[in-house]
């Protein structure tokens, strides 16, 4: 297809990024070198990356587009708390579900009629969230296995390997 001759000219002066829920599904005519030079996965968010995107959702965050919520302690100090309580129970959570939990701690902290988000709000939100960690589990094996079969750069294979503690 003329697409796939434009992808591999040398003289092609743009930028292409392609996105897929189902690398497996990818043609081989797309997966070869010189089409797409970078194949690479992106699996659920490490520790750092979670605890933003908890900042965010709560308008903390550098261009967050939320308006800040209320917190019950100086924001250092819930920060630190997620840190070292939250973060480390939601170990292969998504974005989306990092946003539900700050979304449900905010609810919580409204039903008990309080001014501010605080520490009780988020114990209660990570309480009540569940995710099928051995789904969770098989789906980023499944994500890496399929990594290893279309990357060319083994190093970046390597360092995303040792992020998610697996070989």
């Amino acid at each position: 297809s003329q697409f796939l001759e434009w992808l591999g000219r040398p003289d092609r002066e743009a930028i292409i990024v392609g996105t897929t829920n189902v690398p497996d599904h990818l043609d081989e005519a797309f997966t070869r070198t010189g089409r797409f030079d970078y194949k690479i996965p992106f699996l659920y968010p490490g520790p750092a990356a979670r605890l933003e995107v908890m900042r965010v959702h709560l308008g903390l965050g550098e261009g967050s587009r939320h308006p800040p919520t209320p917190l019950a302690l100086p924001e250092e100090e819930l920060m630190a708390y997620l840190r070292e309580k939250v973060v480390p129970r939601t170990e292969n959570f998504s974005g989306a579900e990092l946003e539900e939990v700050v979304t449900r701690a905010k609810r919580t902290a409204f039903d008990r009629g309080a001014d501010a988000v605080g520490p009780e709000d988020f114990e209660e939100a990570i309480k009540t969230f569940r995710i099928d960690v051995r789904a969770r589990r098989r789906t980023i094996e499944e994500y890496l296995d399929a990594a290893r079969r279309l990357t060319d750069d083994l190093s970046f294979l390597e360092a995303i390997q040792a992020e998610m503690g697996v070989s």
